[in-house]
Order: C-alpha cells, then structure tokens, then sequence
C-alpha cells in the first residue's frame, strides 16, 4: 500500500496530481491511497508504518505547514522511508529546503513542466517502495518484533483468542491483532487461505490437491486451504516456479514427457 499525501492549497493541483498519480499506478499492482491534508489537520493521522509519499508546498518561507509535516515525519515520528517531495514557485527556498536535514526526494518547480517532473518523482519513489525492507515490524508487551519475512512460515489465527501465532522453522512469535491487521503489514508472497491461516507462497514446496494437503519446505503440513480462498490460491500458485505444482499437474506433466 503506497499512501499519497497532498497538501491542500488549491484545488486544481490536486486534481492535476491525482491525474499524474493515477496514470503511474496503472502500471504497477500495487495499492495505493490519497491523503489530503491542510493546517487544520492532526498530525496523528500520519503516524502510521503505511509507505507515504508527500506532496508538500513552500511557497512563502520555512515555517509553513509543508515544512511542519516533514519534520513530523523524520523527527516525531521516526519515518525515513518515506519519501518527501516539496512542491513551490519561488527559486529562493530551494537551498534552505535541501539544508532542512528532511531527506528530501525532490524539489519540484510548479512554473515549469509540473507534469514531468512530478511523473520522474513518483517513479522514483516507488523503486524505493520496491526495496523497503521485507519484514515484519510491531511492538507487543514492550517489546519490538523484527522478523523476516523470508522466514515465516505461515501465521495462524489463534484458536480461542485475539493474537496471531507467526510460525517460523525456528520458533513461534504472538501478533497482536487479526489476520486481517497482520495481512496488511505483509507484501504479495502471503495469501490469506482460509478463516485461520495466511501461509507463504514462496515456502511451499508441494500441494496436494485431491487431499487438500500443503507441504512446505521446512516439511510442516497443513490442511490451510479453503473451498472459498480454494480458487485465488490455484491463480497464486501457478505463478510460482515449475517445481511447486500440485498432484495432478504432475500427472499430466509426466503424460506428456
């Protein structure tokens, strides 16, 4: 999920950076959101792990709201991955905004090819959405959770309870929160496939499906696929690399060699 944050200043761009935003995301499968903001808005709304990109305006001088809201991500919030793209008309604040410490993507000049120059921007913003880290972070009884996802495995809904067991080959960690509030904190290589389950495609090793049975490399077994979630899962899997096919395309596989 890639939220886009945009000042509102006047109504116009907005609608012309929407218009630019959506052309991009047409090209990538990938979530995204808008966000518009204005003085009057609580900050709070932003603090969240959601990949953010931000449209902000300097016209007048470095007390505006635009400069507020990048110092509220880089240093209230401790968010330095996302990016931040300043928005302006006057040339002069070009070198104080690079000497803001705010981690700047761009500076983007409104009197010339806006268009252009936002699209360039936008692109880059989402290779560094691509090369985010991949795990999965949260804090639980005061404790910070930092776990790769390379490694898990599949997380279960616990039975009876309101927390998630991540399963990995080496331990089992508890998530506080739905499958649902888990899912959205992971990228495309987990699959929700039943009530109680998202298990990882890329840790599969073998689907059986006359019995139903998932295999995955670390040699755990689960009976995780549904009726309902049985359909997106096949889609899922056969995109995966020839080795992890189920029963029955192997039959037909070795008819035809």
């Amino acid at each position: 999920m890639i939220e886009f944050v945009m000042e509102e200043v006047e109504k116009d761009y907005i609608e012309k950076y929407k218009e630019v935003i959506n052309k991009i995301m047409m090209d990538y499968d990938i979530e995204y959101r808008y966000q518009i903001i204005s003085k009057d808005t609580p900050l709070d709304i932003l603090h969240s792990e959601t990949f953010k990109v931000l449209l902000l305006n300097v016209e007048k001088g470095m007390h505006e709201f635009g400069i507020k809201v990048a110092n509220f991500i880089r240093y209230d919030i401790k968010d330095w991955k996302s990016m931040i793209i300043f928005l302006t008309n006057n040339k002069n604040h070009q070198f104080q905004l690079w000497n803001q410490q705010l981690f700047i993507l761009d500076i983007v000049e409104k009197s010339k090819d806006l268009t252009t120059y936002l699209e360039q921007c936008i692109r880059r913003s989402i290779i560094n959405y691509d090369q985010r880290p991949n795990t999965l972070k949260y804090t639980y009884k005061n404790t910070i959770y930092n776990i790769d996802y390379s490694k898990i495995i599949y997380i279960e809904k616990e039975p009876g309870g309101k927390r998630c067991i991540v399963k990995t080959k080496e331990t089992e960690y508890y998530f506080p929160g739905t499958l649902s509030q888990i899912l959205e904190k992971l990228d495309n290589r987990f699959l929700k496939t039943n009530r109680s389950y998202i298990i990882n495609l890329d840790r599969i090793e073998f689907y059986d499906t006359k019995d139903n049975i998932l295999r995955f490399k670390s040699g755990l077994q689960l009976y995780a696929v549904s009726r309902n979630h049985k359909q997106v899962f096949m889609e899922n899997i056969r995109t995966l690399p020839l080795q992890i096919i189920c029963r029955k395309q192997e039959k037909i596989g070795k008819k035809r060699a």
